[in-house]
Protein backbone atom coordinates (compact mmCIF):
# COMPACT_ATOMS: atom_id res chain seq x y z
CA UNK A 1 0.00 0.00 0.00
CA UNK A 2 1.50 3.25 -0.93
CA UNK A 3 0.33 6.30 0.96
CA UNK A 4 0.35 9.59 -0.53
CA UNK A 5 1.09 13.02 0.69
CA UNK A 6 -1.31 14.11 3.96
CA UNK A 7 -2.32 10.53 4.50
CA UNK A 8 -1.87 8.57 7.51
CA UNK A 9 -1.28 4.87 8.01
CA UNK A 10 -4.26 3.22 9.73
CA UNK A 11 -3.68 0.76 12.55
CA UNK A 12 -5.06 -2.13 10.14
CA UNK A 13 -2.81 -1.31 7.93
CA UNK A 14 0.21 -1.47 9.06
CA UNK A 15 2.55 -4.89 8.93
CA UNK A 16 2.80 -6.95 12.13
CA UNK A 17 6.42 -8.31 12.89
CA UNK A 18 6.23 -11.67 13.55
CA UNK A 19 7.88 -12.46 16.63
CA UNK A 20 9.82 -16.01 15.76
CA UNK A 21 10.00 -18.08 18.97
CA UNK A 22 13.09 -20.12 19.30
CA UNK A 23 12.21 -23.66 18.18
CA UNK A 24 13.34 -26.29 20.78
CA UNK A 25 16.00 -27.98 18.28
CA UNK A 26 17.68 -24.10 17.94
CA UNK A 27 18.04 -24.11 21.90
CA UNK A 28 19.23 -27.62 22.02
CA UNK A 29 22.02 -26.38 19.49
CA UNK A 30 23.17 -23.89 21.29
CA UNK A 31 23.58 -25.83 24.62
CA UNK A 32 25.43 -28.57 22.10
CA UNK A 33 27.59 -26.05 21.00
CA UNK A 34 28.59 -24.88 24.40
CA UNK A 35 28.87 -28.09 26.32
CA UNK A 36 31.32 -29.17 22.86
CA UNK A 37 33.34 -26.62 23.26
CA UNK A 38 36.30 -28.17 24.69
CA UNK A 39 37.41 -24.95 26.86
CA UNK A 40 33.93 -25.53 29.00
CA UNK A 41 34.74 -29.14 29.31
CA UNK A 42 38.09 -28.84 30.87
CA UNK A 43 36.49 -25.75 33.23
CA UNK A 44 34.02 -28.47 34.01
CA UNK A 45 36.29 -31.47 34.75
CA UNK A 46 38.43 -29.07 36.85
CA UNK A 47 35.34 -27.95 38.53
CA UNK A 48 34.57 -31.68 39.20
CA UNK A 49 37.79 -33.14 40.61
CA UNK A 50 38.20 -29.66 42.77
CA UNK A 51 34.68 -30.11 44.08
CA UNK A 52 35.97 -34.24 45.26
CA UNK A 53 39.21 -33.57 46.38
CA UNK A 54 37.19 -30.75 48.27
CA UNK A 55 34.74 -32.86 49.21
CA UNK A 56 37.80 -35.65 50.33
CA UNK A 57 40.10 -33.24 51.94
CA UNK A 58 38.17 -31.36 54.54
CA UNK A 59 37.38 -34.39 56.51
CA UNK A 60 40.40 -35.92 56.56
CA UNK A 61 42.16 -32.87 57.36
CA UNK A 62 39.66 -32.22 60.46
CA UNK A 63 40.21 -36.09 61.62
CA UNK A 64 43.87 -35.76 61.93
CA UNK A 65 43.72 -32.56 63.10
CA UNK A 66 41.21 -33.46 66.03
CA UNK A 67 43.38 -36.62 66.28
CA UNK A 68 46.45 -34.45 67.38
CA UNK A 69 44.64 -32.25 69.52
CA UNK A 70 42.88 -35.44 71.44
CA UNK A 71 46.84 -36.90 71.58
CA UNK A 72 48.36 -33.42 72.86
CA UNK A 73 45.62 -33.29 75.34
CA UNK A 74 45.60 -36.72 76.33
CA UNK A 75 49.26 -36.39 77.08
CA UNK A 76 48.80 -32.84 79.26
CA UNK A 77 46.32 -34.56 81.43
CA UNK A 78 48.52 -37.40 82.27
CA UNK A 79 51.49 -35.46 83.12
CA UNK A 80 49.10 -32.70 85.54
CA UNK A 81 47.95 -35.80 86.98
CA UNK A 82 50.74 -37.16 87.31
CA UNK A 83 52.42 -33.87 89.13
CA UNK A 84 49.06 -33.44 91.41
CA UNK A 85 49.62 -37.56 92.40
CA UNK A 86 53.04 -36.85 93.68
CA UNK A 87 51.56 -33.55 95.04
CA UNK A 88 49.62 -35.75 97.10
CA UNK A 89 51.95 -38.27 98.30
CA UNK A 90 54.44 -35.86 99.31
CA UNK A 91 55.08 -34.34 102.79
CA UNK A 92 55.69 -31.16 101.88
CA UNK A 93 53.09 -28.31 102.62
CA UNK A 94 50.55 -27.04 100.26
CA UNK A 95 50.87 -23.74 101.03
Amino acid sequence: MTLTKGQTPSATSMPVPSLEVQSFTSIRRGWQYLWGEARTRVLLWYVLILGLVFLAGVPAFRYLLFQRIDERVRRDMATEIEIFRDLLTSNEPFL
